[in-house]
């Protein structure tokens, strides 16, 4: 009795070239043409803005999803994320960062509302505006922080 039969060892033979074949493609797609988002997370200082002058952006990234919170300065560590949003991942797009959700109450600014936060992202700074409920636009720039070891703080 034969355990492998002329058929058989063809058919499996030529089935695993298959998925060989089929795998190595699949493998060259990807790494010529899916490119993982570039990394952002980060704590992201407003600067040059009437209302938001020393307050915090934290963003936080899980590839192209973002979430992020409005950091006041007497509560810096404890911030649940209000805003989310995705992002293209390229860092010089036409499209821009686009986040929603709610802010707290800022300081001699803004009750607390829905606010909308578009913007572009070059060279570790972030600038855009805010769009609140009312149809409100205001300009913002915020800068990366950097700690004094070098590295981005989250």
């Amino acid at each position: 009795m034969k355990v492998l039969s002329l058929k058989a060892f063809l058919f499996y033979g030529l089935t695993i070239a298959f998925v060989v074949v089929l795998f190595s493609i699949t493998t060259s797609y990807g790494e010529t043409h899916l490119k993982a988002a570039a990394p952002i997370a980060g704590r992201y200082k407003f600067v040059n803005s009437d209302c938001l002058e020393g307050l915090t952006l934290r963003l936080d990234q899980s590839g192209r999803y973002l979430t992020a919170a409005i950091v006041l300065p007497d509560r810096p560590i404890v911030a649940p994320a209000t805003l989310s949003g995705t992002w293209s991942g390229l860092q010089n797009s036409s499209i821009p960062l686009t986040l929603s959700g709610t802010i707290p109450s800022l300081p001699n600014c803004y009750p607390a509302q829905k606010v909308w936060v578009q913007g572009k992202l070059e060279n570790k700074v972030f600038a855009g505006q805010l769009i609140f409920d009312q149809g409100e636009r205001v300009p913002f720039r915020s800068e990366l922080e950097v700690t004094q070891s070098g590295g981005v703080e989250k």
